[in-house]
C-alpha cells in the first residue's frame, strides 16, 4: 500500500510540475 501511495503522489507532483510548466510559460508570452 505504501509503495502504491508513493507511486500516485509521485505521478500527482508530475502532473502539478507539467500544469506549472504550462502556466508560466503562458504568463511570460503574454508579457
Amino acid at each position: 500500500m505504501t509503495a502504491t501511495y508513493a507511486i500516485w503522489a509521485l505521478c500527482a507532483l508530475y502532473l502539478i510540475a507539467l500544469i506549472g510548466d504550462a502556466l508560466m510559460a503562458r504568463c511570460w508570452r503574454d508579457e
